[in-house]
């Protein structure tokens, strides 16, 4: 059971509607891993459904009633999903396993420097950007800060940072408060979920060149 969870506030956005699909995409994946944060959320459904019904006894018009629970029973077109084998099944739960298009032996990753890879799970935008990173054991991310919100969700493997631990189904939430080094636990390569808004700011002098590159 993981140890790391998003904050309250993040779970009650999410059973809310309120987060970017990206950082959904996230949480649902943490969620299908965290029966506590699973209970959370289904407690803050519950409330958003009393509320809901309360209001249909007041104040709220027949007609704004009428297309609510309309859109709420429309069903969505149904998308082909790719067909995944066993091991991408057993690793990458539903609500991310969902995005990608291939299993993950046949992802186009790509090479970020000697000890990472990486693939886009949905297409960037602007500073968006949502991937699957697969980091080398033993191997260290440099020192840096994040000029917005970096979300990061462990699949498989962990790794350590100033802030803790972190293991399979577990969540680290960064921003520009935060200053961090990541390492990968030894023996086993971690892969992760991670999900930015903005791009990060490495520190040093290896970090103004990494920076001028824009790779991050």
């Amino acid at each position: 059971m993981p140890d790391q969870h998003p904050q309250e506030e993040v779970l009650a956005d999410f059973s809310a509607g309120n987060l970017a699909e990206t950082k959904a995409i996230l949480v649902a994946t943490h969620l299908t891993l965290c029966p506590t944060c699973r209970k959370i959320c289904g407690d803050y459904d519950a409330i958003g459904g009393s509320l809901l019904a309360i209001s249909s006894d007041s104040d709220v018009g027949t007609e704004v009633r009428e297309a609510l629970f309309q859109k709420l029973d429309e069903v969505e077109e149904c998308v082909p999903v790719a067909e995944k084998d066993e091991s991408t099944k057993a690793l990458i739960p539903a609500p991310l396993r969902d995005k990608l298009n291939s299993s993950l032996a046949e992802l186009s990753w790509k090479k970020m420097g000697r000890t990472i890879k990486y693939v886009d799970v949905v297409e960037p935008e602007a500073a968006v950007t949502a991937r699957l990173m697969l980091l080398s054991s033993s191997s260290a991310l440099p020192n840096h800060t994040h000029e917005g919100t970096e979300m990061t969700v462990v699949l498989s493997g962990g790794f350590s940072d100033e802030f803790g631990n972190f293991a399979r189904g577990d969540v680290a939430i960064r921003d520009s408060r935060d200053t961090h080094k990541p390492r990968v636990d030894p023996g086993e390569d971690c892969l992760c979920f991670v999900v930015t808004d903005a791009p990060l700011r490495m520190k040093g002098i290896l970090g103004f060149f990494l920076n001028r590159l824009k790779i991050w």
